[in-house]
Order: C-alpha cells, then sequence, then structure tokens
C-alpha cells in the first residue's frame, strides 16, 4: 500500500478490517485512517514517509515503530544526528519518556499510540512543528495515546492536533494555528488545554464531538473560520476564563446534538455570528437539533454581531449566580 495520493487504506462507516504484516509507505495521506464504529484489528505494519502513519478510531499497535523503544529522555535535533526524523525520536522514547525540543521548526506528520511528553527547551525561541501537508494533521493521537505537550506551536495541517479513539492530552502553553481546524477532539478521547492560544484556523478553533471530553481553561480562542469551540454528539466539556473573540460565520460557542457544557468566567466577543448558540430554531436550522445540557454563569457577550446569546434562554450565561438549561429527553 504505497505511494498513493491520498490514504493507504481508509475505513469508514460500520467496516473492519484486519490488517497485518503490510508495508504502508510514502502515501500522501495517511497510511490507515479509520473514521468507523467498527474496529481495525492487526498488527506488523512497517509504516514510513507516509502523510502521517495512524489516525482515526485505530489501536497504536496496528503500527511496527521505526526505532525500538530504549530511551527515557531525548534532545531533539539529537546533537549526535541518531534521529532522521521527529517520528523516529518520538518511537525511541519509553513510554513515560520526554523529549526537549530546540527552537526551530520541525517537519511533523507524527502518530502518538504511548505516554509521552514533548516540551520546547526551557532556553527560549520559539518551537514550531509543521504538518507534511494541509491533508494531514501535525500530530495525529490514537489509542493508547497520553501526551502531555508544553510550549509548541502547531501549524499548516488539516488539523493541528487530532484526538481520537481513547487518547488523552494535557496541552499547555501551546499555539495552534494557521490549520483547517485546531484542535479536534473525538470518539471517546479527553483533553485538558490551558493557557493556549488557538487562532486563524479556517474552520473552528476547537471541536469536540462524539463521546470525548474536554476540559479548557485560560486560553484564548480568536479569528477562526467557522466558530471558536464547536460542541456536538455527546460530548461533555467544561471552559473557564477563556477569551473567545473575533471568530466568523457563526460566531464564539455553538452547541449541537445531547451535549453537556459548563461555561464558566468567559468572555465571548465581537463574533460575527452569536456569542454563544445553540444549533437549534430559532438560532440555526429549521428543526430541533440540539438535547443536551448547558450551566454556567459569570460570562460576558458583548459585540457578537448576531447577538450576545441564542436563543434568550441561555442570559442566565451572563449573570453571577447563573443557572441551568436542560433540554435532555
Amino acid at each position: 500500500l504505497s505511494e498513493n495520493g491520498g490514504h493507504g487504506l481508509g475505513v469508514w462507516g460500520s467496516a473492519g478490517a484486519d490488517v497485518n504484516e503490510n508495508t504502508i509507505e510514502d502515501n500522501g495521506g495517511y497510511g490507515i485512517f479509520s473514521w468507523s464504529a467498527g474496529e481495525v484489528r492487526g498488527g506488523g505494519n512497517r509504516m514510513r514517509g507516509n502523510g502521517v502513519d495512524l489516525g482515526g478510531n485505530l489501536n497504536g499497535r496496528l503500527r511496527v515503530p521505526l526505532r525500538e523503544p530504549s530511551e527515557p529522555e531525548i534532545t531533539y535535533p539529537d546533537p549526535d544526528g541518531r534521529y532522521a526524523s521527529l517520528q523516529e525520536a518520538i518511537d525511541a522514547l519509553l513510554p513515560g519518556g520526554g523529549l526537549s525540543l530546540q527552537a526551530g521548526e520541525y517537519e511533523a506528520g507524527v502518530t502518538l499510540a504511548k505516554e509521552v511528553r514533548l516540551e520546547a527547551e526551557a532556553e527560549g525561541g520559539t518551537v514550531t512543528l509543521r504538518a507534511k501537508s494541509e491533508g494531514v494533521p501535525v500530530l495525529s493521537l490514537v489509542g493508547g495515546a497520553k501526551l502531555d505537550m508544553d510550549g509548541l506551536r502547531l501549524t499548516g495541517g488539516s488539523e493541528g492536533i487530532l484526538i481520537t479513539a481513547d487518547a488523552q492530552a494535557n496541552l499547555i502553553h501551546c499555539a495552534v494555528i494557521g490549520n483547517l481546524s485546531g484542535i479536534h477532539v473525538s470518539h471517546s478521547s479527553r483533553v485538558e488545554i490551558a493557557d493556549c492560544h488557538i487562532s486563524e484556523n479556517r474552520q473552528t478553533g476547537i471541536w469536540v464531538g462524539d463521546r470525548a471530553q474536554a476540559t479548557i481553561i485560560g486560553s484564548q480562542i480568536l479569528e477562526n473560520g467557522w466558530q471558536g469551540i464547536g460542541l456536538g454528539g455527546e460530548a461533555q466539556a467544561t471552559l473557564i476564563g477563556c477569551t473567545i473573540s473575533r471568530n466568523r460565520r457563526d460566531g464564539g460557542i455553538v452547541l449541537w446534538d445531547s451535549v453537556q457544557a459548563i461555561l464558566e468566567e468567559s468572555e465571548v466577543s465581537a463574533n460575527w455570528g452569536y456569542g454563544i448558540a445553540l444549533y437549534h430554531p430559532p438560532c440555526f436550522g429549521l428543526a430541533g437539533g440540539f438535547t443536551g445540557r448547558l450551566s454556567g454563569r459569570a460570562n460576558t457577550s458583548n459585540g457578537n454581531q448576531r447577538g450576545a446569546v441564542c436563543p434568550a434562554e441561555l442570559e442566565f450565561l451572563l449573570t453571577d449566580e447563573g443557572g441551568e438549561l436542560d433540554w435532555r429527553e
């Protein structure tokens, strides 16, 4: 499965697959990608040179690492030139190990499927990870991943970071700028985001869907193309002390489906659409689209072109005492 412009293998709908002992290399998209509810089983697949090796609802055991894990800590670039790529360096880390990146810009397109720590060196200077193309993410977290990331800038991808399957991530002091979408969290994954800057992504700044969970604290979500934050499916999200401003099309925060969310002490301002809205008539759509629960307090929503909140029942979000809207069926 080699040298395709798109993915080596794609799995969709409810399909499953057994994928064993293949060589999957030099595909422009993913080596293997699944957005299926079905299970993709297998292992022993040798993967190299793809836009990203694995993405979506997959287990990291499908892929053979480029290096046998052996190092508790690695500095990248390695002064002895031991690692030809960022993926190779991360593969060489033992589970729970850490990669310290020197200031500079590095090609990423990295699959993460174990517990690792990625951090910028303390001496200063920006560390930028850039996707291999606009069709794949900068970082792809699949089943088994547990990432602690501190101080990195992610740019140039379909997503800055795609968090799927049962992956977990803790992102602090990060910048996710200039991707198609900023941070995409789906399936049963979990993310905590603190003191991050998510801006100028052409679609959504942060999307949380399916059964994923997100906690977003003290972060700036600015100037994204579709909305600052989108919440859908059966996701659960908590936002505290964030600034959501100057996002286009739909506005600041939009909630779909059976989402349960808490919004507190955040500033939502100068968005093109609504400040905070449900994807539900009369705000969006012609039929009911929100059957979830939203609570919160002490938010501000000013200067949004279509209004502070929609529907008007959400005005409690702007009061000190707060309240709750529960439309669960």
